[in-house]
């Protein structure tokens, strides 16, 4: 059976508008293909621990040289990588903090990107991602307005920075679904940005 998994990161779980629209997608893919598996982590409220310096010389040791010391540092990325490597579809719902992804979710993500595991280094200097064949969508949700129209556009550190780093572990079918202006823009513009998105979710969950 496919897997998805869906992972929030707002550190608001009521009032979360990235966390409610990334719901309404894992109920669309829910009743749309029932026999998906959906795994839920929440790193916004149980954020993963910051990769520390017993992380770093671990992470750079053969794995056939590591101590128990060692494994034990990298246990709880190892545990966040296999989560990934088993699931066939990936869900995130990123708000943006401060023109870009919240601290919690940059815990994450340096959790995950792990030479050897989810990418390689090749000798002429060139890396190859490892997570291949794998559907990704982030879902964000936004203050203000930072469309191709928008003066704002440039603070916009949020996507160009997702791209990256899915695509250098080697995420190269990916999807963003933006609701944008849902602090700084009047309520006609919150409703249509919040419809318009939950309509493009509604689309992609139907091609999934």
């Amino acid at each position: 059976m496919p897997q998805l998994l869906y992972v929030s990161s707002s550190v608001r779980p009521d009032t979360s508008q990235s966390n409610k629209l990334g719901q309404i997608f894992c109920q669309y893919i829910s009743e749309l293909t029932p026999e998906t598996t959906v795994v839920t982590r929440d790193v916004g409220i149980n954020p993963p621990s910051h990769p520390d310096a017993a992380y770093t010389v671990a992470n750079y040791t053969p794995p056939d040289e590591r101590t128990p010391a060692m494994q034990s540092a990298l246990a709880q990325s190892d545990m966040l990588i296999d989560e990934l490597l088993s699931s066939d579809q990936l869900v995130f719902s990123v708000p943006m903090y401060n023109f870009s992804v919240p601290s919690t979710f940059k815990a994450y993500i340096d959790n995950l990107v792990r030479v050897g595991r989810t990418f390689i280094a090749a000798e002429n200097g060139v890396f190859q991602g490892l997570l291949t064949g794998k559907k990704a969508l982030f879902i964000t949700a936004r203050g203000a307005a930072y469309g191709e129209a928008s003066p704002l556009k440039a603070f916009d550190h949020q996507e160009g920075y997702l791209r990256t780093v899915s695509g250098f572990m080697g995420l190269t079918d990916v999807q963003f679904v933006h609701a944008d202006g849902l602090d700084f823009a009047d309520k006609t513009y919150r409703d249509a940005s919040l419809a318009n998105a939950k309509k493009n979710l509604s689309e992609i969950a139907t091609a999934w």
